[in-house]
């Protein structure tokens, strides 16, 4: 009688192992061959400084760096999206910005400190650590600044591949739904 079970266990296993190998990996989705190990090197920040876009833009030429994302409350931004226009396939997405971090090197929020008040410090800069954001924010300002920097960018002519968070900040639980 146990020999019976046999032959169906084997073909229940049969189709698992099938249905396992049907489904894709990421980097099969994204282009590449069944069981290639594939690196993929990102680099944000961009619109930060010159130093910062012109690595990047290095990087970029010689193959190290492959996807990258636009600081839209920087000052360099311009820079940068010469280049984003000179270079239309280059993937770049928005690394949206709730934090101004550096000691004397500081940014303001792109809807400003009246529309987003509890974004910014004294100095009216973005708080300078997450931690900040996160006792002070409100969802609301978290909202309107991201919809301002979406704007900006798109208003530039930007094409935007994706969105990522500086300093993991939007992936608060509290912002996470905005």
């Amino acid at each position: 009688m146990r020999k019976r079970y046999i032959p169906v266990v084997a073909v229940l296993l049969f189709f698992a192992i099938d249905g396992q190998a049907a489904e894709k990996t990421f980097a099969e989705r994204l282009g590449w061959p069944a069981g290639a190990r594939v690196v993929i090197f990102h680099s944000d920040d961009l619109g930060m400084s010159h130093q910062t876009n012109q690595g990047t833009i290095t990087s970029l030429k010689e193959g190290i760096v492959t996807s990258t994302s636009t600081m839209m409350p920087t000052p360099w931004v311009p820079g940068w999206n010469a280049f984003l226009e000179a270079n239309p396939g280059t993937d770049n997405g928005l690394h949206l910005t709730l934090t101004s971090e550096w000691d004397n090197y500081r940014w303001g929020p792109v809807a400003g400190k009246p529309t987003v008040p509890t974004l910014v410090d004294k100095q009216g800069c973005l708080w300078d650590n997450v931690g900040l954001v996160n006792e002070h924010g409100t969802p609301d300002d978290v909202e309107r600044e991201i919809r301002a920097q979406v704007d900006k960018a798109l208003e530039m002519g930007l094409v935007v591949t994706h969105m990522d968070s500086h300093m993991g900040t939007c992936f608060r639980p509290k912002f996470v739904e905005r």
